[in-house]
């Protein structure tokens, strides 16, 4: 029996001593997060958002954290459930002027700190000296091609009575054949009779089937506000031979000497086969099904749509023929957006014009942060060019 006694108290000294261990790792990694001692030790992920089966995936109010992805950030979702500051209220306050962005990852820009931004600092560039006040709203997030924007603005932005939105999307997004894809996320599906309509088969997905149920909501909780529970599940997800340390190493591919195609001449004649040949047939019809959609989405409403097409690349001086067929891309997109009434923005030649460079290969630096400059979301002089461009875009929106 004493024996017993001995077992018994050797096993609850250890249960009690890996709860201990277990309440101090939690409670130093909150520490390092609450201080600026995340900067430069180990920091959890955050979890920011959760399944939804209106668009897949929506952030959680409230949530906060570090993002430790390409550049380490504080990142903070407001009660409001957007990446941005607290005061932002879901009434528009009198005589204000009030700006929706929507857009992916690189408006949502989780990599730097929300006042470094170009959504914080296009709103600082407008309001020098403008009245009335203007105020810029984010509802960009990771993820969110066209048709998820749009569900976005429907389900949530046009609650905030904006009176400009701006959607900042690439061409390519048009392409990639998401729009037609309702695995994952929303997206158009053959309605049976030649036309589309909105398809939602990612909601028999178990995350999104059990996101409501009550142990989905105590999972969700779990991870999202407890670093040691979100850090078993993110090395859960990791494949066995990173656990096991024995993954093997990536084969180093030499840097080449020049872009394959300096030009961008399959880019563009890409795009052109698209917007001018109306080819692939599928992929121009759901895009003409999302213009139509979003142009139809303000009607009595007092606010005008804005698209400003990201990444559509500039050949350089010396590629006269490949101008020559942007400006003619150019002027079939702005057309078949003016016919829905839809403001466009060329962002990336304004881009271009602003740092006096002579083609989008020179944008490279706008990108990446430290020894991987050059590739991923913006850097700080990415976000800084951006709101320069749009701040002169959007004044002569605005003074019209």
């Amino acid at each position: 029996m004493r024996s017993r006694r001995i077992r018994f108290s050797a096993v609850a000294l250890f249960i009690v001593g890996g709860l201990c261990a277990a309440l101090v790792f939690e409670a130093g990694l909150k520490v390092i997060a609450a201080t600026p001692l995340w900067r430069v030790l180990p920091v959890i992920e955050p979890i920011l958002g959760q399944p939804d089966p209106q668009t897949g995936y929506v952030f959680t109010p409230g949530i906060s954290g570090i993002w430790t992805r390409e550049n380490r950030a504080p990142v903070q979702i407001t009660d409001l459930g957007l990446r941005g500051p607290a005061g932002i209220a879901q009434e528009k306050p009198p005589g204000t002027l009030r700006i929706a962005l929507l857009g992916d990852s690189v408006t949502e820009a989780l990599q730097v700190a929300y006042a470094d931004t170009f959504g914080a600092l296009l709103q600082d560039r407008l309001n020098r000296g403008a009245s009335p006040k203007i105020e810029v709203v984010n509802l960009a997030m990771s993820g969110n091609g066209p048709l998820r924007q749009l569900i976005r603005l429907e389900q949530r932005g046009y609650s905030f009575n904006p009176d400009i939105v701006l959607s900042i999307p690439s061409p390519f997004d048009f392409l990639t054949g998401e729009l037609r894809d309702d695995r994952v996320n929303p997206a158009y599906v053959p309605d049976g009779s030649g036309g589309w309509i909105r398809g939602y088969a990612f909601r028999n997905r178990f995350s999104v089937r059990q996101a409501d149920t009550l142990l989905g909501r105590i999972f969700l909780r779990a991870v999202q506000q407890s670093d040691m529970a979100r850090l078993l599940y993110l090395r859960s997800r990791d494949p066995l031979q990173k656990l096991l340390g024995i993954e093997a190493a990536a084969r180093p591919v030499a840097p080449l000497s020049e872009p394959v195609d300096p030009c961008f001449t399959a880019s563009l004649q890409q795009l052109q086969r698209l917007w001018q040949g109306h080819e692939p047939i599928q992929d121009w019809q759901v895009t003409e099904k999302l213009l139509d959609e979003l142009a139809v989405s303000r009607v009595g409403r007092p606010v005008k749509l804005v698209y400003a097409l990201r990444e559509l690349p500039v050949p350089p001086a010396s590629c006269a023929p490949q101008r020559a067929l942007r400006a003619t891309l150019i002027t079939t997109i702005e057309g078949a957006l003016a016919v829905r009434q839809i403001s466009f923005i060329d962002l990336e030649s304004r881009l271009v014009i602003s740092m006096g460079a002579d083609s989008s290969a020179d944008l490279k630096v706008l990108r990446g942060f430290g020894l991987q400059t050059g590739q991923g979301h913006l850097n700080y002089e990415g976000h800084r060019r951006y709101a320069e461009v749009l701040h002169d875009a959007l004044a002569e929106l605005i003074r019209r």
